[in-house]
């Protein structure tokens, strides 16, 4: 998302990102503009887009499986899923 920035402006982009001056949380969601604004590379995906459809799924299916399985956090790695489960 930052391939080609400079040391400066990836410091800038991070420190905004990490600090809750503008993000009150580690788990904020923005969105396209804001990441563009941000000066992330990133490609808009229409809501009827095949891809963002599959991704949209996903998230649907983390959210049931976190309900029935009172899960807080689901971690992925190469091979395999992981996930916290609430106390």
């Amino acid at each position: 998302m930052l391939d080609g920035k400079d040391d400066a402006e990836i410091q800038r982009v991070v420190a905004e990102l990490s600090t809750r001056d503008a993000h009150h949380s580690h788990g904020s969601v923005i969105d396209h503009r804001e990441a563009v604004r941000l000066g992330l590379n990133v490609t808009y995906l229409e809501p009827n887009d095949e891809l963002w459809r599959w991704f949209w799924l996903l998230r649907r299916m983390y959210e049931a499986d976190a309900r029935s399985g009172s899960f807080s956090k689901v971690f992925e790695g190469r091979r395999i899923s992981s996930s916290i489960q609430q106390v």
